[in-house]
């Protein structure tokens, strides 16, 4: 037998979620970052963005990170 965390979408048949009242203490708050390089081309990076943006609720508040130039002397 094994213990671990997962999300209730990754739950499969034969698996068994512990509820309050258990013996476990509740599980803390989470913060995820959702990073994307600038300058991805990768169309794979950039489906698996914007899936994951969708999927977490979270597409209006994905913004570009400022480009960053360079200053050449």
């Amino acid at each position: 037998m094994a213990v671990t965390v997962l999300g209730r979408s990754a739950k499969v048949p034969g698996m068994r979620e512990i509820g309050t009242g258990t013996d476990f203490p509740a599980l803390p708050k989470v913060d995820l970052l959702l990073y994307k390089a600038p300058g991805t081309k990768s169309a794979a990076a950039n489906a698996l963005h914007e899936y994951l943006a969708h999927y977490l609720g979270i597409e209006q508040e994905v913004r570009q990170p400022p480009e960053i130039s360079s200053v050449s002397s």
